[in-house]
């Protein structure tokens, strides 16, 4: 098993903005305190073509307008900033964005989103395999023998994660770099998420516990999800103590 914060070079595919900070920021930071050169690579960060009933809800509940991925993309920036990452996005549309030939939503509201089959879009684990192969492999990309890739293991069954998880596998289980699976915050606090180990471990994993300064500075980082914090945190106590004090990788 490879030493997680010890890599020369660290890559967490995100799926969306924000999900690499909360599940890894801890790994993220201590990388880059050591002298680790961290990419975020975050696959769904487009700006919408329509925004459907269920996006502008969504957006109202966050407090944003139709400019919404703007300011998320600003929020990511300084989170990133703050861990000493560098950001790289690949601009497809999130799930809540998505829609079909005559433009109807592909995913209608939280029940269609959380269910962790992609089976509706025959494509897109094929389209993000190839986006993600290139943003691994590009100019950008450190020696694969030094770098280590780190990609969702699926908490929470959000179809996102569930396609990025399949797409990164296409890739990774040919090539010869260290990869492994972060575990997704928030979802890992949810009653409806308990026994996840059983379906989607892998039977080896790592517990890698944060250290004072790399717990502040995930903690910083994840505060500039301004948008994002009244729809993640959804238990009434203050979010920094709902921020488990360790991260756990697995292996495949």
């Amino acid at each position: 098993m490879r030493d997680v914060t010890g890599a020369r070079g660290l890559v967490v595919v995100s799926p969306h903005l924000d999900d690499a900070v909360l599940s890894a920021g801890g790994i993220i930071a201590a990388t880059a305190r050591r002298g680790g050169r961290v990419r975020v690579v975050t696959v769904f960060d487009g700006a919408p073509a329509v925004i459907g009933p269920d996006a502008r809800a969504f957006h109202e509940a966050c407090g944003l307008g139709d400019d919404a991925m703007d300011v998320r993309r600003g929020e990511d920036d300084r989170a990133l900033a703050t861990l000493g990452a560098s950001p790289e996005r690949l601009g497809l549309r999130e799930a809540l964005y998505r829609t079909g030939t005559r433009g109807q939503p592909v995913y209608a509201g939280e029940p269609d989103i959380f269910c962790a089959d992609p089976g509706r879009e025959p494509a897109i684990v094929g389209q993000v395999a190839e986006a993600l192969a290139c943003a691994l492999d590009g100019e950008d990309s450190e020696d694969g023998e030094d770098e280590l890739v780190l990609v969702p293991v699926g908490v929470g069954g959000h179809v996102d994660h569930v396609i990025v998880r399949r797409a990164a596998e296409r890739d990774l289980r040919a090539g010869d770099r260290a990869w492994g699976y972060y575990e997704e915050l928030p979802y890992l606090l949810f009653d409806r998420c308990k026994g996840w180990e059983d379906q989607l471990g892998t039977g080896r994993s790592t517990v890698v516990p944060l250290g004072a300064p790399d717990r502040r500075a995930k903690l910083a980082a994840a505060a500039e999800y301004r948008s994002q914090h009244r729809i993640l945190w959804i238990d009434p106590a203050p979010w920094p103590t709902q921020v488990p004090p360790a991260e756990r990788i697995w292996w495949p």
